[in-house]
């Protein structure tokens, strides 16, 4: 029976959108609970688990809708520049939107734009329009305050979560947004 019930509230939730089905089976992509990089006992260095490559150059841009409803759990205040724990991810939210950089990536950006003569491929950005990549020639890497995994923070329209599987980050009135982690990205 308890099994039972344990399902069901797995199930609810994930029905009603307080997270999705890889959030409950785990918090980092390949399922070893790492974010540091390193493969899990067992895998083969370089090579994702179960992705066959599906991560390496690919996102997902999930289908528009009106709106999308954005939930964030545990804020802990209006956070402007941050990083995860791992330091691995810089962010920074400002009235116009926010961006988050990363230092180590396994992901393959798509090509670089031609007008751009900056770095490419480190950065994502979502503010009024899409979310997408960012021509930059600095960073928001570095800030000194770590948003904790399991933590969010909002700013204006802005905000982001920090989970082990990488950040979150949304435009709270469109619900748009992105994923970014060392292994993938992903388009909302």
């Amino acid at each position: 029976m308890r099994q039972y019930v344990a399902v069901m509230v797995v199930l609810a939730c994930v029905l009603s959108g307080c997270a999705s089905a890889q959030d409950i089976a785990s918090d980092v992509p390949d399922g070893s609970g790492r974010d540091d990089g390193k493969p899990a006992r067992g895998d083969k260095p370089g090579k994702d688990k179960d992705d066959k490559g599906k991560h390496d150059h690919k996102h997902k841009n999930h289908k528009k809708k009106d709106k999308l409803e954005v939930r964030l759990h545990n804020v802990v205040g209006q956070v402007d520049h941050f990083s995860s724990p791992s330091t691995n991810i810089g962010c920074q939210i400002t009235d116009d939107g926010v961006r988050c950089d990363i230092e180590k990536r396994r992901y393959k950006p798509p090509h670089k734009p031609g007008g751009c003569d900056l770095d490419f491929g480190n950065a994502l950005a979502v503010g009024e329009g899409e979310p997408d990549f960012v021509c930059a020639g600095d960073t928001v890497l570095g800030a000194p305050t770590l948003l904790a995994y399991g933590t969010a923070t909002r700013v204006g329209d802005y905000g982001c979560q920090s989970r082990k599987a990488g950040m979150r980050c949304y435009n709270l009135r469109t619900g748009r947004g992105f994923l970014l982690s060392r292994g993938l990205y992903e388009f909302y």
